[in-house]
């Protein structure tokens, strides 16, 4: 076996790397049968074997063991783009026309669990090698000893390579580029590849532009709930306060309350950024402590609008940390005041004894927690208060900075009734607080992801859309996915234990 240094992407955003684990976790959940993967795209420089080759170093990191191959035996600059050390190179041209072994086109790089196979020189006849009993014995042999094999083909739109590769593989992939291929030409390559018996396990859309809307294809209305992710908490606080707010926000509403909600970094927060962030009813802010200026002027202008927000504590200092009169603006004569290790809060007619303590050991020097107290009553409520056509919904207490999940679940319970939200894709009936159930609900059907962070335990659910009831015993520590059809078809899963949909009985696959 040879050697070769993959070169490293220094200019890939933090955003672009996590897509690249979203595309590789959704692309283990196509199921066990989905080894082989032909890449294509409709023209050239779509990113395709950008993308290729980050979604194999992507599995590879995951331990798995990964075979990259460069198809593209008609202009591939592969070798010389990402590759580091490889100047000349014998590859798939040489093995598929007798000229080389398999020993001697075979590449091990800085990656452990992955390895290559370079396209090589441009041969007079790339289709017949591509359509070679010797092309389809190196894949099937491929299969058999990776857990996965990522082939990069010509884009075929414009040659057919990519579909006489695909009749080797289990599945395609296609690479599209934002704005520039119009759905018309998207669906003339899906369909040739679906003519070539290759099943198109998706559709990776590139080249977004910043600030594009994040949910592609998918029913924004279905999302009516955004959180506030406090970025100048982190920078103007103790940052193991901030992350167990935040924390304890997530696993509540998510977990116990089953309600999806999207979340914004603070920063990110503008009119400018309005894309990104939709128009919810229902907007989060926990555990408020610091908030810049402009953020709080926008949470006004969206209640006055009809929005609802729920507060839970003291957003009472700017960005710069200076004094603030906020909920006094909408709450005459609040007033912050220092939070002590344990306080006693009403929520809904339930009363609740909330443990501080570890909150308050983290705070620093100067920076101790605060919640609103009001003139009338110096005791913690929850009040709930008309903000031009919105509603401001505030708790006192920082909740999410204590230890209570049951005083955190009540005040969103609250705040989901008050602005009148419920989950647009299911109604939960049975599901203990370590089971999550996330919808993603699309034109045709919802994809659902069920994670047990606990004990084996029942979760049961009434899909809204088809009415079905869906059923299954999660084990521990795992997690399934289901792709069902609004017209009740299952069209996907993935799941390691059986599943109830309707009267139907989906068995284990994973």
């Amino acid at each position: 076996m040879n050697n070769t240094v993959i070169k490293e992407n220094d200019k890939m955003s933090y955003s672009v790397k996590e897509a690249f684990k979203a595309l590789r976790t959704n692309f283990m959940f196509c199921g066990p049968d989905i080894k082989t993967v032909v890449v294509t795209s409709c023209i050239k420089n779509e990113g395709k074997s950008t993308v290729s080759i980050e979604l194999a170093k992507s599995l590879a990191l995951s331990e798995k063991k990964v075979l990259f191959v460069d198809a593209d035996l008609r202009k591939s600059v592969f070798a010389s783009k990402y590759s580091e050390n490889t100047k000349k190179v014998v590859g798939l041209t040489e093995y598929l026309s007798g000229q080389a072994e398999y020993e001697d086109v075979l590449y091990a790089t800085q990656y452990e669990n992955l390895s290559i196979i370079f396209a090589g020189a441009v041969p007079p006849n790339p289709v017949e090698l591509l359509d070679s009993s010797r092309f389809k014995e190196l894949i099937k042999n491929a299969r058999d000893e990776y857990d996965y094999v990522i082939v990069d083909a010509a884009p075929l739109g414009m040659v057919i390579d990519a579909s006489v590769i695909s009749t080797a593989c289990d599945g395609s992939i296609i690479v599209i580029t934002a704005n520039e291929i119009s759905s018309r030409f998207a669906n003339e390559v899906k369909d040739q590849l679906e003519k070539s018996g290759c099943k198109v396990i998706g559709a990776i859309l590139n080249k977004v532009p910043d600030g594009s809307p994040h949910l592609m294809g998918r029913d924004e209305d279905a999302i009516q709930c955004l959180t506030l992710h406090p970025t100048y908490y982190h920078f103007s606080m103790c940052n193991a306060m901030a992350v167990q707010g935040v924390r304890s926000h997530a696993l509540t509403l998510h977990y116990r309350v089953k309600e999806q909600s999207d979340l914004v970094l603070e920063h990110l927060f503008t009119e400018e950024n309005r894309s990104m962030w939709g128009n919810p009813k229902l907007i989060f802010v926990p555990c408020a402590q610091v908030m810049a200026q402009g953020t709080w002027e926008l949470l006004c202008r969206l209640m006055a609008q009809g929005a609802t927000v729920a507060l839970s504590g003291a957003p009472e200092r700017d960005e710069y940390f200076r004094r603030a009169e906020r909920v006094g603006q909408l709450i005459p004569g609040a007033k912050a005041q220092p939070v002590y290790g344990v306080e006693r809060i009403a929520i809904d007619g339930q009363l609740f004894d909330l443990d501080f303590r570890r909150a308050v050991a983290y705070a620093d020097a100067g920076h101790g927690i605060e919640r609103i107290a009001y003139d009338a009553d110096e005791e913690n409520a929850v009040r709930v208060v008309n903000v031009g056509k919105g509603k401001l919904v505030h708790c006192t207490l920082p909740l999410e900075l204590s230890e209570s999940a049951d005083a955190v679940e009540a005040f969103y319970r609250l705040a989901l009734r008050e602005a009148d939200v419920e989950n647009a894709a299911f109604v939960c009936e049975a599901g203990k607080p370590n089971v999550m159930i996330y919808p993603m609900v699309y034109a045709d059907s919802v994809v659902y992801t069920l994670v047990n962070e606990g004990a084996k335990d029942a979760v049961a659910f009434t899909d809204k859309a088809s009415g079905l009831k869906i059923e299954t015993v999660l084990p521990a520590q795992r997690g399934c996915k289901l792709c069902l059809g609004k017209n009740g078809e299952v069209y996907g899963y993935y799941a390691p234990c059986d599943m109830k949909v309707g009267e139907t009985w989906v068995p284990a696959n994973a």
